[in-house]
């Protein structure tokens, strides 16, 4: 049994038998020839917790999900969410806030992480920083409807306040470079996260 933690004996988790596999992983998560080397980052855990959906865009925000909530047993606290985030939003639109750098330096410890809330994707709520991201994933499906509008719209409207939130941007993740319809949405391809892991995870 693996144990990921400080020396000193404080929070320790460990990572055990029970998790699936990594053929289970690499079946649900790596269909692709561009993301193969995730292999060599993930042999230490398995960040797979629901299997047995029937779309593999949503088992793969199920696991995005997964790994960008700090509170998740995969031991990576909130690094995993601030690369992610930090690595969209760099090089990015300057004027948009958070910046690439306000997110590096932040703590976002707080961030909730939902799954599908009103046909978001990923929404990530950060109260303690005053922000609020959109995430849309697109692995096996296209833009239309002007989805990417109404998703921030919707995010607009039930939490930009001035009060707890003041802030929100999104991040449009696909397989390949494509750009998104909405320029408030910063690109990012899935296989940044193969590179993202090894920074945060070895």
């Amino acid at each position: 049994m693996q144990k990921v933690g400080d020396e000193g004996g404080g929070n320790r988790m460990s990572i055990d038998a029970e998790l699936p596999t990594l053929d289970d992983l690499e079946s649900l998560f790596v269909n692709n020839a561009d993301l193969d080397a995730i292999r060599s980052h993930l042999n230490r855990f398995n960040p797979i917790k629901t299997m047995g959906m029937e779309r593999m865009e949503i088992r793969h925000s199920a696991i995005l999900g997964w790994l960008l909530s700090p509170q998740e047993t995969h031991g990576l606290g909130d690094s995993f969410l601030k690369g992610f985030l930090a690595q969209a939003f760099r090089g990015h639109d300057g004027a948009l806030r958070p910046s690439a750098l306000d997110v590096s330096q932040a703590d976002m410890m707080d961030a909730e992480v939902r799954r599908e809330w009103r046909h978001i994707d990923l929404l990530v709520l950060s109260p303690q920083n005053g922000w609020v991201f959109v995430i849309e994933n697109k692995f096996d499906s296209g833009q239309h409807s002007d989805q990417l509008k109404r998703y921030m719209d919707v995010v607009k409207t039930s939490f930009i306040n001035g009060k707890t939130y003041h802030a929100f941007r999104g991040v449009f993740l696909t397989l390949w470079q494509e750009d998104p319809d909405d320029d408030r949405y910063a690109p990012i391809e899935y296989a940044t996260i193969c590179d993202l892991l090894e920074q945060v995870a070895l």
